[in-house]
């Protein structure tokens, strides 16, 4: 049953939903500036704001002295609110015991017995209520006490008992989400040299990881086994995995392309390119690799490496190439400004237009018509049939259009312009999205139902397919240099320009974070329950939260020895239904 929560209530519950936002960037003295007014927030009885303060200044102030006082501030703001919550709690368990009493007395009252029970059970319900969510804020406080002690078993446990009576708060995640990472990150690989890239392959669920020496490494988390695929180099290796996930290609300066199965097996080599290869693609099924190169050529080839077709039409660099959704035709771009389609069946070459007019990008339709879009220097969007027909040709008037993508199950396309500019193109309008900040990144949402976008600003923007704002996503504060959706869309992935990296569900609850580091690298495992982190040296793997917690009951089991102890120890009180 809803219930209305005192006036006080609310600034409490705003504080801890949305945080202390606002970009530190651009205030200095950081450190002191960010303190003082923690200090102040303390002043006036505002714990939950001054600890968010001391802690901003403590993961993103560059000027904090080495010895400061912000740890033994969060500490004693932390003990000062439980105090004040435990305080609520005592009340409302107070109001508990008289709306009880004033239940009975109401069933003595025959004339007045309906009436009085109505007015008891709404007043029993709001008092319990109320004290459930008090002590959910009491509990995530001392499960971040607990786990900065290092009882990381007592911080899971905390934790989920607030997350069992948060009526959906959202900073009792964050603290479970907290627990979780220190809790149950496993370490799976240390490199001689810090973690540049980290990839998995889907169906074989094993990982690939690349360190700044160039060594290639090859994980199956299931067994802990890591195999050491190519040695160190002086050029960069490219890698490139099949769609499938069951191969994978490598190559680096001018040595050719080796194709890989995902047991880690060289399967070929792929010998003909004269020049070094610009990029390299898998056909949907696997059977065919298309090839691009300086050499100015477009190569097919099958998995044994045998050539099955090639053309020389481009006059400069071949910059990008991709199959069509099923696999007959090629679209390629070069320096040179030119964009071919390729029919492989008739090895036909046709060019993309007539003019030699830059193209940025090349996205394909998931859709069956097989269409391509093109992003070009003329500042317009093109969509082409697979014969190289043009069916849509739009200008955009906001300069270069340098990113284009087919929305998922859709012939629409989302196109971002140099100058920032975020558009949805119909096929009978064109909508902007009314950002006030220049865009750098746009994410589509594999759920069909948005498109994700960032800016300088410290929060993310979700629009829905028809342009419309529906919700700020919290960021980082310093500004994001990534935001990359979960396979299903359940989850956000979002890496600042510090080096921090923070886990968002779609409705903008903030359910892990990384503290900042430089060296530090993230992405999801295609299990869809996991995710892989690297910092440095050392590439570690760690459960998503709320899959975790649906593996256990949400309440720990009453019989459960160590969690009779901890409700004795805290004094926890459930505010469970009476009997």
């Amino acid at each position: 049953m809803k219930y209305n929560i005192k006036f006080w209530f609310y600034p409490l519950i705003l504080a801890i939903l949305f945080g202390v936002a606002g970009d530190l960037r651009s205030q200095t003295p950081c450190y002191t500036t960010i303190r003082d007014r923690g200090l102040q927030y303390m002043q006036k009885g505002k714990y939950i704001l001054a600890i968010d303060q001391f802690w901003t200044a403590q993961t993103t102030c560059d000027d904090k002295p080495e010895k400061n006082d912000l740890f033994e501030l969060i500490k004693k703001a932390q003990q000062l609110q439980i105090s004040v919550l435990e305080a609520i709690i005592k009340q409302e368990q107070t109001a508990l015991i008289a709306a009880d009493s004033a239940r009975e007395v109401a069933t003595k009252a025959r004339q007045l017995e309906l009436e009085a029970r109505l007015l008891a059970d709404q007043n029993a319900v709001k008092a319990r209520e109320q004290g459930r969510t008090a002590e959910s804020l009491r509990l995530s406080l001392l499960a971040d006490m607990a786990r900065e002690r290092g009882q990381f078993s007592e911080a899971i446990y905390l934790s989920r008992l607030s997350l069992y009576l948060s009526n959906g708060i959202s900073t009792s995640m964050r603290a479970y989400g907290a627990a979780v990472r220190d809790s149950f990150t496993q370490k799976l690989l240390v490199t001689p040299s810090s973690i540049d890239w980290i990839g998995n392959l889907v169906l074989s669920g094993k990982i690939l990881a690349k360190n700044t020496d160039q060594e290639l490494y090859l994980l199956d988390p299931n067994v802990g086994s890591s195999t050491l695929l190519s040695p160190k180099r002086n050029d960069l290796l490219h890698l490139v995995t099949a769609a499938s996930g069951q191969y994978f290609l490598t190559w680096s300066g001018n040595e050719p392309v080796k194709v890989w199965n995902a047991a880690g097996k060289p399967l070929s080599s792929l010998l003909g390119h004269t020049e070094p290869v610009r990029n390299a693609i898998f056909s949907s099924n696997d059977s065919l690799i298309v090839t691009c190169g300086r050499d100015n050529t477009v190569r097919v080839w099958t998995l044994d490496g045998r050539i099955y077709r090639e053309h020389d039409k481009h006059q400069g660099n071949v910059y990008d190439v991709i199959f069509s959704r099923d696999d007959r035709t090629v679209f390629s771009r070069s320096s040179d400004g030119t964009a071919f389609v390729w029919n492989l069946a008739e090895n036909q070459v046709i060019p993309l237009g007539n003019g030699h007019i830059y193209v940025y990008d090349l996205a394909i339709s998931d859709m069956p018509d097989n269409l391509v879009a093109t992003a070009s220097a003329d500042g317009f969007i093109r969509i082409w049939a697979q014969d190289g027909t043009l069916q849509v040709e739009k200008k955009l008037h906001d300069g270069a259009v340098l990113e284009v993508r087919f929305c998922p199950g859709s012939s629409a396309v989302m196109a971002r312009t140099a100058a920032g500019k975020i558009f949805i193109l119909s096929k009978d309008s064109i909508t902007a999205l009314s950002s006030s900040k220049p865009n750098k990144g746009a994410a589509l949402s594999p759920k069909k139902d948005g498109i994700l976008s960032w800016s300088d600003d410290s929060d993310l923007l979700f629009w829905d397919m028809h342009g419309m704002l529906i919700r700020r996503v919290p960021g980082i504060i310093g500004g994001i240099t990534s935001a990359v959706f979960s396979p299903d869309g359940q989850y956000i992935l979002i890496t600042g320009n510090t080096g921090s990296i923070r886990l968002v569900d779609t409705a903008g609850n903030i359910q892990m974070e990384w503290p900042a580091d430089k060296n530090r690298k993230a992405c999801f495992l295609s299990d869809r329950h996991h995710i892989l982190v690297s910092l440095g040296k050392q590439l570690t793997i760690c459960p998503l939260p709320a899959w975790l917690l649906g593996q256990y009951s949400n309440l720990p089991n009453s019989n459960d020895a160590s969690f009779l102890a901890l409700m004795r120890k805290y004094n926890i009180q459930l505010f469970d239904e009476p009997r």
